[in-house]
């Protein structure tokens, strides 16, 4: 259930089995309304646009069907971990702007990159909310725990999703990857990290460094890409941080 921790012995038996998967379509949901109410976000009232975009993308998020499990899953999150859960919000919409950008285009990539981007956090409905939601930086031992989060993802998403994981669990799995190879939880490098998943990397870094924190306020846009240009090529994909940028550009500029 979500918000119970899970041991390593029960990830290595969840990603040996399969649930049932029941699909249902978010559009008559409460997260199809929680998605279309992010566009409202004050921090990105100069970047969700134009309009033309942002029908787009709620058209993207329109087609959405996921395992009914997930919704509670997230369901978990918005209750128990606002901050968590609008994060992920933020992110889905983030990410769909920037597929959008003409470098980044093919038939299905802002489909993808919404969906894929809803699930990538879900492994933090297993992290104890003492640590997740703590007001104060954490130690490393709780660093360690957190650390966990893509991993239990990963399995989660398998077991949602069956024999057609691996499409959906890479999102958790691999998001805090680094180019470099000096990412977690495998370090994996370059071409074995998926497009969508550098998608997800690059609006998971703007949002953490725009967003407030407890111990920590929002850094202005400015200062937040210039920390991110020292990162491009290392943990960021360049391609993705341009399509950012360009995102961006009515703001920045």
């Amino acid at each position: 259930q979500a918000g119970e921790p899970i041991s390593r012995k029960t990830l290595q038996r969840v990603a040996a089995l399969s649930g049932n998967i029941t699909y249902v379509p978010i559009k008559d949901t409460w997260l199809m309304k929680d998605l279309v109410e992010t566009f409202k976000d004050e921090r990105y009232t100069n970047i969700l646009h134009p309009p033309d975009i942002n029908r787009k993308i709620v058209r993207s998020i329109a087609r959405i069907r996921m395992p009914e499990k997930i919704l509670s899953e997230l369901a978990y999150l918005k209750t128990r971990s606002p901050y968590t859960y609008q994060h992920i919000m933020v992110i889905a919409i983030l990410a769909g702007k920037v597929s959008f950008d003409h470098s980044l285009k093919n038939k299905y990539m802002h489909d993808l990159a919404v969906l894929l981007s809803l699930f990538h956090d879900l492994g933090k409905s297993r992290i104890p909310l003492s640590i997740l939601d703590k007001p104060t930086p954490i130690t490393i031992k709780e660093r360690r725990i957190l650390t966990s989060h893509p991993l239990i993802g990963y399995v989660l998403l398998h077991y949602y999703f069956g024999k057609h994981h691996k499409k959906y669990s890479f999102s958790s799995f691999q998001h805090h990857e680094r180019l470099d190879g000096k990412g977690y939880p495998h370090g994996l490098a370059e071409n074995s990290i998926t497009l969508e998943t550098r998608i997800i990397s690059v609006a998971d870094f703007f949002d953490a460094l725009t967003a407030d924190r407890p111990y920590r306020r929002a850094l202005p846009v400015e200062q937040a890409l210039d920390i991110m240009r020292d990162n491009v090529g290392d943990a960021l994909d360049p391609l993705v941080f341009t399509a950012l940028v360009e995102t961006l550009d009515t703001i920045v500029a």
